[in-house]
């Protein structure tokens, strides 16, 4: 929760105090890897999440050591891991694979299909959220749109769903609501995913005017 909202420093401490109790316990040793990701300590998130994905390897462990890998330009290593999610994600979790692949961009089609098959098992709306970015990345922006209100429908304040739902609707023309979920999701929490907030930030950038222009 105090990750999610944005507060890392107590989200580390928390964090800090499980591993206390459960040494090597991997989503404690995950979540201080996420703090260290957003500090930009790339060799640190490195080394948590080796320790996490060799006691649980998970796609979402897996994905976050790639992305630490690649921030720390160990491209091999990134490689490897985000083979490992790919592997895993086809094994046991085909969400999390849909959302990895719409987040790089990736395989679009196999994408929207294991997000539409996940979706008739789970409709929660982390499901209908990866559904609609996988719409969105394959062009299909009014189903996109749908299956974005439907993840916002609890009202969750996970800044992935804002910025998610804010680029959906930026990109249908809805430009004030758009920008203002994006905005809400970098202000709620800036680091909650590299890929997605370096995505964020760039298409705040392209929408601001040139300095100097008529407003």
């Amino acid at each position: 929760m105090l990750w999610h909202e944005g507060d890392h420093e107590a989200a580390d401490r928390v964090f800090e105090r499980a591993l206390a109790a459960h040494d090597e316990y991997p989503p404690a040793l995950a979540g201080r890897a996420r703090v260290a990701l957003a500090r930009g300590a790339w060799g640190r998130a490195v080394e948590l999440l080796e320790r996490a994905h060799r006691h649980s390897p998970e796609p979402t462990t897996a994905w976050l050591l790639g992305d630490a890998g690649t921030a720390a330009g160990d491209h091999a290593g990134a490689a490897q891991a985000y083979a490992s999610v790919v592997d895993a994600g086809r094994r046991s979790d085909r969400r999390t694979l849909a959302r990895y692949y719409a987040t790089k961009g990736l395989e679009r089609d196999e994408a929207l299909r294991l997000a539409a098959a996940e979706r008739g098992v789970r409709a929660d709306i982390y499901t209908e959220d990866a559904h609609a970015w996988a719409l969105y990345r394959a062009g299909k922006l009014t189903e996109a749109r749908a299956a974005s209100d439907r993840a916002l429908a609890l009202g969750t304040r996970d800044a992935r769903l804002l910025y998610h739902a804010g680029a959906i609707r930026i990109a249908l023309g809805d430009l004030k609501e758009g920008e203002r979920l994006v905005r809400a999701a970098l202000a709620l929490n800036p680091g909650f995913d590299m890929t997605g907030a370096a995505e964020a930030e760039r298409l705040l950038a392209r929408r601001k005017p040139p300095l100097g222009s008529a407003r």
